[in-house]
């Protein structure tokens, strides 16, 4: 497991694909320094800091999830990846 990481976290640099990265302000599973390390290599890697926050976001207070939520959805209206979420057309039975 700390191989995978290390190869993880040295990746960074070959990912283009536009990235959020939520890191926990709290978390005490996973440290800060390889989300750090990851995001500083990887060109399109949007880190944002969520202080106060535990390990899962989305599963956290509503002022803290709502806040993620939010910021989920303008990522990907921003990098135009929001086309994706329009239902397809049901089929006539």
């Amino acid at each position: 497991a700390l191989a995978l990481s290390r190869k993880a976290r040295s990746g960074g640099k070959k990912v283009n694909t536009p990235i959020l990265l939520f890191q926990a302000g709290e978390d005490k599973l996973v440290l800060p320094s390889g989300e750090d390390e990851f995001c500083n290599d990887a060109p399109a890697c949007n880190l944002v800091k969520l202080a106060g926050s535990k390990h899962e976001v989305f599963q956290e207070s509503d002022s803290i999830r709502n806040q993620a939520l939010a910021m989920t959805l303008q990522f990907l209206s921003i990098n135009n990846l929001d086309r994706s979420l329009t239902p397809a057309p049901q089929e006539q039975q």
